[in-house]
């Protein structure tokens, strides 16, 4: 089943119909994913929500309430992100913008342009709402890690004011792949 919904959340994200594909402007600004996150992190922080954490590790699965001390370590994975916006990083990565006129959504899109960088991706989604304010939908991100026996491929999405999840793939050399699943949620 884990394996499913790792597959089903990949073609989700990748599966966009009706996809127009703008010119690369080399003078857009990228946007602040780090500064939105840590933004985001500090709402709930603060805030009186109910928190809900699944877990899920192998076929094995663990839903709790975490006291809202915990919810800052539990987002790590995105307060901990390296800044792809920052002067030292941002030249290694491309920007696009789609215009998804299914579902209504603008997707700012930057891709690492070679494979040593450890954010691959980020896709922001917006809903382009006319005569008012745009609003942030998900923020996806790609993050590659290679350790010194093990690599770590994580997909993060991150649902504004909404949920967060964390798909983990740890690959060993002569072991199989473990593939873990955070979810945590807010309401």
């Amino acid at each position: 089943m884990t394996r499913v919904s790792y597959c089903l959340f990949l073609c989700l994200l990748l599966a966009c119909k009706g996809k127009k594909k703008e010119p690369h402007n080399d003078d857009q600004n990228f946007f602040d994913v780090n500064g939105f996150l840590k933004s985001q992190v500090a709402h709930v922080d603060t805030s009186l929500y109910r928190i809900i954490k699944v877990e899920t590790d192998g076929n094995r699965t663990d839903t709790t309430f975490i006291p809202r001390e915990d919810f800052r370590k539990y987002a790590a994975d995105f307060t901990s992100l390296p800044d792809i916006a920052s002067k030292e990083l941002k030249d290694g990565y491309t920007s696009s913008k789609m215009v998804d006129t299914m579902l209504q959504r603008v997707i700012y899109s930057y891709t690492a342009a070679e494979d040593d960088l450890e954010i691959l991706r980020e896709d922001i989604t917006i809903d382009p709402r006319i005569g008012s304010t745009s609003e942030i939908k998900t923020i996806f991100i790609h993050r590659l890690t290679d350790n010194s026996d093990s690599t770590v491929d994580k997909k993060l999405l991150w649902e504004v004011n909404r949920r967060f999840l964390v798909i983990t793939r740890i690959v060993k050399e002569n072991e199989p792949e473990r593939i873990k699943k955070l979810e945590v949620r807010w309401q």
